[in-house]
């Protein structure tokens, strides 16, 4: 029988080649990362060897491989968080959880910014059932003291570029920061981007990267019309630790799934395989169209809505873009995402149903949408496993009983191009004409 523990349980771990030095400590049970993490400074407070510690800051190859020989290291992977994918060396470890016993290995990272320096992953908890509702008192007694409170350097003022619209009272704010600190002014709606078209997401502010530290504050008015980007923003600034005024609005944008540009944001922070995509305003998009252009290509996919294909458009020219925009009223209220248009004559849509696969289909059309609703011919389609890894990973996000991924192949490599609430299911009976689909499907429910 398996042992039911919480989201937060003290651990017992040592090291399996250390000096036989073991510490008590409360650790976070994540069942959704895969593998278990230990902060370097429990590491060294274990004993763990100084060549390994020293390959934070520097990871030489020749320095890993000779570690690998010694038994020091387990082995090094890529692994995915929330600011990207690093290589990560891993340790092995005994640890014991709850009384039992287990011996394994972690990966070493920085976790001198986050809550607990041990984090117990799925890999390692396949001897137990989580509660999310036990030991939650735990965590908020939990006395750890980080350096998180780091002295102000600097204020951003996060707003629009024309001030004079400002009410005198946040002026007063604004000038006493200013007469106080050293600030920066940071226009949202028609200069900002953010660009995931790398391993990190990039804040770009007037065609040029707007750098952020651990040291700044960030100070916002936020209005009707501002509210996709600052919400965007506050995430933003959360993956980066990053202290600002408008936390709120992550929850609320959250609560939301009207703009559903923030997915793009959310499973690039998951690893998942995205098209190389830039998120803004309409006015933003115009503005910076020359720095979109280098990133994405001569010719790209502009995106304001996710239903049956609606305000989704090829682009080549900025005059074509600013005709869309004029045109479509709908559209200039909207959060853009702006994506690398990927060569392939169809993609796949698939129906995740409660965590599960449950039906998949090829659509394709001689036309630039394959939407089945505009027209699109479907068949069913069998996914490798790593399709479904990945179709699987980005279905978490919305932590919904029925969601749609649809995917692309890009270096033959899948590459999820939406994550869809409610998607349309018209296409998957034409494509499974061996399935009673209506009634199996309400079977997966209720089951």
């Amino acid at each position: 029988m398996k042992k039911i523990i919480g989201n937060f349980e003290y651990v017992e771990i040592s090291l399996e080649n250390g000096n036989g030095k073991k510490e008590k400590i409360l650790a976070k049970i994540d069942t959704g990362a895969l593998s278990s993490s230990m902060c370097y400074s429990l590491a060294e407070s274990l004993g763990c060897h100084k060549n390994i510690l020293s390959l934070k800051n520097k990871k030489g190859l020749s320095k890993i491989n000779k570690l690998k020989k010694e038994g020091l290291i387990k082995k090094t992977k890529i692994v995915s968080n929330s600011e990207g994918k690093t290589k990560r060396v891993f340790v092995g470890v005994n640890i014991k959880i709850s009384g039992i016993e287990i011996k394994s290995h972690v990966n070493l990272a920085d976790r001198s910014k986050i809550r607990h320096d041990l984090l117990i992953g799925r890999r390692d908890l396949k001897r137990f059932l989580v509660d999310p509702g036990l030991n939650i008192k735990l965590n908020k007694k939990m006395n750890i003291k980080k350096k998180t409170n780091k002295k102000i350097k600097r204020v951003v003022i996060l707003d629009r570029e024309k001030k004079d619209n400002v009410g005198d009272h946040i002026k007063n704010i604004h000038n006493e920061f200013e007469r106080r600190i050293k600030t920066e002014s940071l226009t949202t709606e028609d200069y900002l981007l953010f660009d995931l078209t790398g391993k990190k997401v990039k804040l770009i502010h007037k065609k040029e990267e707007f750098k952020v530290k651990d040291t700044d504050f960030v100070f916002a008015r936020y209005r009707g019309s501002n509210v996709p980007m600052t919400g965007l923003l506050s995430m933003y600034l959360k993956s980066k630790n990053i202290r600002h005024s408008f936390k709120f609005m992550e929850e609320r944008v959250n609560k939301s799934l009207k703009h559903y540009q923030y997915l793009y944001f959310k499973i690039h922070d998951t690893g998942v395989e995205i098209p190389k995509t830039i998120i803004g305003s309409s006015e933003s998009i115009l503005n910076n169209f020359s720095y979109i252009k280098e990133k994405l290509g001569k010719e790209f996919v502009v995106k304001a809505s996710g239903s049956r294909g609606k305000f989704v458009f090829l682009i080549k020219t900025k005059k074509q873009l600013k005709e869309i925009f004029e045109e479509m009223e709908p559209v200039k209220k909207r959060l853009i995402a702006v994506q690398e248009k990927i060569d392939s004559d169809f993609d796949v849509r698939v129906i995740v149903v409660k965590g599960k696969i449950f039906s998949a289909m090829k659509r394709e059309s001689e036309s630039f949408l394959n939407n089945y609703s505009q027209g699109g011919s479907v068949e069913k389609f069998e996914l490798s496993e790593l399709d479904k890894d990945m179709v699987l990973e980005a279905a978490k996000i919305y932590e919904l009983d029925f969601v749609g991924v649809d995917l692309m192949w890009k270096n033959k490599k899948p590459v999820v191009i939406e994550v869809q609430v409610g998607p349309q299911t018209g296409g998957m009976r034409e494509a499974h004409p061996e399935m009673n689909f209506i009634e199996e499907f309400v079977d997966k429910f209720l089951d």
